[in-house]
């Protein structure tokens, strides 16, 4: 099978077995055979990790111009970073070092631009955008109280996940009212539904499934039904949107007029988040990797793992210390770098007690004599692999557009009964490529006596990991998956080719209750040409207009 995106970033298309069908689309989709999950060394997860720890900190940009503290920092984290598979395992060479130094100053100078600029938002883990305090006090306030009409409401928003500990309620969810093809009615002509000629192709007889032979669904959509978005106007200098066509679960008069001012607020202060997630996508950010010493075996076993290479060379723990300590003060104090460990590495044993015991002089040292291994990467690091700001020369403009946009809001509620909320079950993704969701706005505007909140992002699994890599120090699983951190009044934008799921929390006091409140945006691919119903064509559902009552369109998110 053969799949391409243009470079050109306008077309996709993709050719099997002699069928052949193309959309115009410039951002990735996780349905689109595109994806974000790469294998990642170790050596990168340390770099990305670290990354991230200090950019989390409180007054980092004006930290992180000190040596002195960054040593402080990576101290804390290295004494960590060494250990796996039960043994040490060499981790900030010099040239990590200087790496990270770097790519930190990457960020900051963008951070500093971005600031200088009026904006407050920052990148957090790769193709992850985050906000502080973007929304005024006044819209989130009008927000919570706009809210409490619908949290009234009796029966209003089904608990869409009861675990037996916490429970998330869906006060208005797009997914539980899909536009039924053949049964919705086109409000432009008075006739039924159809589905859209441009995601239909023709088949090979092998693959023909449908009534109509000479046709067939494109893996990745439905042919049952779409969700209707809703159209949101941006105005040409961006500075305010407008609400063209009505929002499920919020249709009413009332409610347009209660809820759609709050909403053209925040959505219109998300926009320059939304801009940096789609630049990143083009750029296939996140995806991108810092160290490039894996080597990718396709012939090998899926179902089989892969054992760590053993090192040929090692240093006793005793003399890495000491080598640090000088590679640490080389680099605090500006200069370069001329220590490494490599001065004082040993070759490594791996039969040493056998070599022992025959008398013979291996003149090596025992992996089981305090050593840390060293593992030498294949390919050295390159400064054009760090973070870089992205691209905004291919476009990547919301202003003066028409978007087709979901709007979601979730409750999660924790009780002293329940006081732990085990996090979502499943890996999310939002819809299918019928409504071709590529960035995704997530506003927390209530967060009230829970422990810290994270929205975890998977990039692979470990088992995936061992089988599709094998490399030199790199050549072992790791955790492969980032988080965010989710807090009140903060904004973070992500693409939907990035599976999620919220992480486990808990109350901090366990007498009363606590609750975390969210506001989601789905934005649908803005340069997607494929004809998409939209609430201004299609009616709001009702129960009748269902096959089947309250169809979930995917798992329900947080």
């Amino acid at each position: 099978m053969l799949s391409y995106r243009a470079t050109n970033g306008y077309q996709t298309a993709r050719y099997n077995g002699g069928l052949c069908w193309s959309y115009y689309s410039f951002y990735p989709h996780p349905l689109d055979h595109s994806s974000a999950c790469k294998v990642y060394s170790y050596r990168d997860k340390n770099l990305r990790d670290f990354s991230s720890y200090i950019r989390r900190k409180n007054n980092w940009v004006a930290k992180s111009r000190d040596r002195r503290k960054f040593v402080k920092w990576l101290e804390k984290s290295r004494s960590n970073d060494y250990r796996r598979h039960r043994r040490y395992h060499l981790a900030w060479t010099p040239r990590d070092i200087e790496f990270a130094w770097r790519e930190l100053a990457n960020y900051r100078q963008y951070v500093e631009s971005l600031r200088g600029w009026g904006f407050s938002i920052e990148p957090d883990i790769d193709g992850v955008w985050r906000g502080d305090d973007m929304i005024s006090l006044k819209i989130k306030e009008e927000l919570i109280a706009a809210v409490a009409t619908l949290e009234d409401i009796p029966g209003r928003g089904e608990a869409s996940i009861s675990e037996g500990t916490g429970q998330v309620t869906d006060l208005v969810d797009p997914s539980q009212w899909p536009a039924v093809y053949g049964q919705a009615i086109d409000q432009r002509t008075g006739e039924l539904l159809q589905i859209p000629h441009s995601i239909w192709f023709y088949g090979i007889e092998s693959e023909q499934h449908v009534e109509d032979s000479s046709r067939i669904i494109y893996d990745g959509y439905t042919s049952r039904d779409c969700l209707p978005a809703s159209e949101f106007i941006v105005s040409e200098d961006g500075d305010a949107t407008k609400i063209s066509s009505y929002i499920i679960g919020l249709d009413s008069p009332d409610q347009q007029r209660l809820f759609y001012p709050i909403l053209e607020n925040i959505f219109t202060k998300s926009i320059v988040l939304l801009e940096h997630v789609l630049a990143d996508l083009a750029c296939s950010r996140p995806g991108s990797t810092r160290d490039q010493g894996c080597i990718h075996d396709t012939q090998r076993d899926p179902d089989s793992e892969v054992k760590p290479q053993k090192a040929r060379m090692g240093i006793l723990v005793k003399d890495y210390h000491r080598k640090n300590r000088e590679i640490l003060a080389q680099f605090r104090n500006g200069g370069l770098i001329t220590a490494d460990y490599s001065d004082d590495a040993q070759p490594i044993c791996w039969r040493h007690r056998g070599c022992q015991n025959r008398g013979i002089d291996c003149g090596g040292i025992s992996h089981r004599s305090h050593v840390i291994q060293i593992h030498e990467s294949e390919i050295p690091l390159d400064l054009k692999d760090m973070w870089y700001p992205p691209n905004f020369s291919g476009g990547h403009n919301l202003k003066d557009r028409n978007l087709r946009v979901f709007v979601q809001l979730t409750n999660v509620a924790v009780t002293p009964e329940d006081p732990v909320f085990k996090g979502t079950p499943e890996w999310f993704r939002f819809g299918r490529l019928n409504e071709s969701v590529v960035a995704i706005v997530k506003y927390c505007y209530a967060q009230e006596n829970v422990t810290e909140v994270r929205l975890n992002f998977l990039t692979i699994s470990s088992r995936e990991f061992n089988a599709a890599c094998r490399c030199g120090r790199s050549d072992f699983s790791v955790d492969q998956s980032e988080s965010t951190i989710i807090k009140e009044n903060r904004v973070v934008a992500f693409p939907n080719l990035l599976l999620h799921k919220l992480e486990p929390f808990e109350l901090i006091d366990k007498t009363r209750g606590g609750h975390l409140k969210m506001l989601t945006f789905y934005l649908c691919d803005p340069s997607l040409a494929h004809e998409m119903p939209t609430t201004r064509i299609v009616a709001p559902q009702k129960l009748e207009t269902l096959s089947t009552p309250s169809v979930p369109h995917q798992n329900s998110p947080v």
